[in-house]
Protein backbone atom coordinates (compact mmCIF):
# COMPACT_ATOMS: atom_id res chain seq x y z
CA UNK A 1 0.00 0.00 0.00
CA UNK A 2 1.48 3.31 -1.08
CA UNK A 3 1.34 6.11 1.47
CA UNK A 4 2.89 9.12 -0.31
CA UNK A 5 2.80 11.27 2.82
CA UNK A 6 4.70 8.75 4.97
CA UNK A 7 8.38 9.15 5.77
CA UNK A 8 8.99 5.62 4.50
CA UNK A 9 7.57 6.43 1.06
CA UNK A 10 9.62 9.61 0.91
CA UNK A 11 12.75 7.67 1.93
CA UNK A 12 12.12 5.07 -0.79
CA UNK A 13 11.75 7.81 -3.40
CA UNK A 14 14.92 9.53 -2.17
CA UNK A 15 16.84 6.24 -2.39
CA UNK A 16 15.33 5.56 -5.81
CA UNK A 17 16.61 8.92 -7.00
CA UNK A 18 20.09 8.26 -5.58
CA UNK A 19 20.51 4.79 -7.11
CA UNK A 20 19.13 5.84 -10.51
CA UNK A 21 22.66 6.88 -11.46
CA UNK A 22 25.36 4.88 -13.21
CA UNK A 23 27.86 6.17 -10.63
CA UNK A 24 25.94 4.55 -7.75
CA UNK A 25 28.14 2.12 -5.86
CA UNK A 26 26.45 -0.45 -3.60
CA UNK A 27 29.85 -1.14 -2.03
CA UNK A 28 30.43 2.56 -1.26
CA UNK A 29 26.91 2.77 0.18
CA UNK A 30 27.65 -0.22 2.42
CA UNK A 31 30.97 1.25 3.52
CA UNK A 32 29.25 4.51 4.48
CA UNK A 33 26.79 2.70 6.74
CA UNK A 34 29.54 2.79 9.38
CA UNK A 35 28.96 6.54 9.70
CA UNK A 36 25.47 5.87 11.08
CA UNK A 37 24.61 5.52 14.76
CA UNK A 38 24.79 1.82 15.76
CA UNK A 39 21.09 1.69 16.67
CA UNK A 40 20.20 3.12 13.26
CA UNK A 41 22.47 0.58 11.56
CA UNK A 42 20.39 -2.14 13.19
CA UNK A 43 17.17 -0.40 12.10
CA UNK A 44 18.52 -0.30 8.55
CA UNK A 45 19.24 -4.05 8.63
CA UNK A 46 15.73 -4.71 10.02
CA UNK A 47 14.43 -2.67 7.09
CA UNK A 48 16.53 -4.67 4.62
CA UNK A 49 15.15 -7.91 6.10
CA UNK A 50 11.61 -6.61 5.50
CA UNK A 51 12.57 -5.71 1.92
CA UNK A 52 13.84 -9.27 1.41
CA UNK A 53 10.57 -10.67 2.75
CA UNK A 54 8.51 -8.37 0.52
CA UNK A 55 10.49 -8.98 -2.68
CA UNK A 56 10.42 -12.72 -1.99
CA UNK A 57 6.63 -12.94 -1.73
CA UNK A 58 4.97 -15.33 -4.18
CA UNK A 59 2.73 -12.59 -5.56
CA UNK A 60 5.48 -9.96 -5.88
CA UNK A 61 5.43 -8.42 -9.39
CA UNK A 62 8.39 -9.90 -11.31
CA UNK A 63 9.76 -9.50 -14.81
CA UNK A 64 13.21 -9.93 -16.36
CA UNK A 65 14.47 -6.73 -14.69
CA UNK A 66 13.99 -7.94 -11.12
CA UNK A 67 13.74 -11.72 -11.48
CA UNK A 68 17.23 -12.35 -10.07
CA UNK A 69 16.46 -10.24 -6.99
CA UNK A 70 13.18 -12.08 -6.47
CA UNK A 71 14.91 -15.47 -6.81
CA UNK A 72 17.64 -14.48 -4.34
CA UNK A 73 15.07 -13.26 -1.82
CA UNK A 74 13.11 -16.51 -2.22
CA UNK A 75 16.29 -18.51 -1.47
CA UNK A 76 17.06 -16.41 1.61
CA UNK A 77 13.51 -16.85 2.88
CA UNK A 78 13.42 -20.59 2.19
CA UNK A 79 16.74 -21.05 4.01
CA UNK A 80 14.95 -20.27 7.27
CA UNK A 81 17.69 -17.86 8.27
CA UNK A 82 15.29 -14.95 8.66
CA UNK A 83 13.22 -16.98 11.14
CA UNK A 84 16.26 -17.42 13.38
CA UNK A 85 17.29 -13.78 13.78
CA UNK A 86 16.29 -11.10 16.24
CA UNK A 87 17.22 -7.49 15.61
CA UNK A 88 15.92 -5.59 18.63
CA UNK A 89 15.69 -1.83 18.86
CA UNK A 90 18.33 -0.96 21.45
Amino acid sequence: MYMPQSQEYKAVKSLENAINDYNWSPRRFAENITSMHKTLQQTLIRTIVEVIKKVGEDDYPVDSRNNASHALCRKIISSGLLDEISLPLI
